[in-house]
């Protein structure tokens, strides 16, 4: 008769419970590489991130400070432009009065034409000009 032994059974079970017991280890085993692989790209992305962020802030910064200074340009030429322009219509008014003919007047309109063609301050205080002109051409009554 061959009926199992209490030793065999052991056996048996412990083979088993260990072949059991290696499957498990082998699916961990698997998941912790699997989730060490993501962690580690995971990190990767992150750092890659950080370094763009930081980057973009540093390129911001640069074009704030360089939009600054251009403004503070922009500003302290339309201050010139302004007072050139009022002393040109001061001095061609002058010169006007004297000699409404002048050349030097006609080049002034021409270039001021180019340069302005649709400043309307501009056209008004040619227009100005242009009369003074006719005004002071016209003999005195």
């Amino acid at each position: 008769m061959n009926e199992p032994k209490l030793l065999d059974l052991g056996v048996q079970a412990a083979a088993g419970g260990g072949s059991f017991a290696l499957t498990l280890y082998a699916i961990r085993w698997a998941l912790n590489w699997l989730t060490g692989r993501v962690d580690r790209r995971e990190a990767l992305v992150q750092a890659q991130e950080e370094k763009v962020d930081r980057e973009w802030q540093a390129i911001r910064e640069a074009l704030e400070g360089r939009i600054e200074k251009l403004e503070a340009q922009v500003d302290k030429v339309t201050r010139e432009s302004e007072a050139y322009r009022l002393a040109f219509h001061h001095v061609a008014k002058a010169l006007v009065a004297a000699d409404p003919n002048h050349p030097a007047l006609t080049i002034a309109d021409q270039i001021l034409s180019v340069a302005f063609p649709l400043d309307l301050r501009t056209l008004a205080e040619r227009a100005d000009l242009a009369l003074d002109r006719a005004a002071a051409a016209k003999p005195a009554e």
